[in-house]
């Protein structure tokens, strides 16, 4: 997300729109295939087993966690 604006100037001045859409979404389709891909980020809960999740890894290292 930080180098979009970075990928987008140069991509469109050096290779065209074609292509800067192909690059920007092959990076999109990338990033969406490795948070797929893992299981530590498919394993967080729903909203509301939020507290109840940092509560257990919280305890683990240590750290206190507080309620809202």
């Amino acid at each position: 997300m930080p180098l979009a604006p970075l990928i987008a100037g140069l991509g469109l001045s050096w290779f065209g729109r074609e292509a800067t859409l192909v690059a920007a979404a092959a990076i999109c389709l990338v990033a969406t295939a490795l948070a797929a891909a893992s299981p530590s980020l498919r394993s967080l809960p729903a909203e509301p087993g939020w507290a109840a999740h940092a509560r257990r890894f919280g305890s683990e290292r240590g750290a206190p966690v507080r309620e809202p």
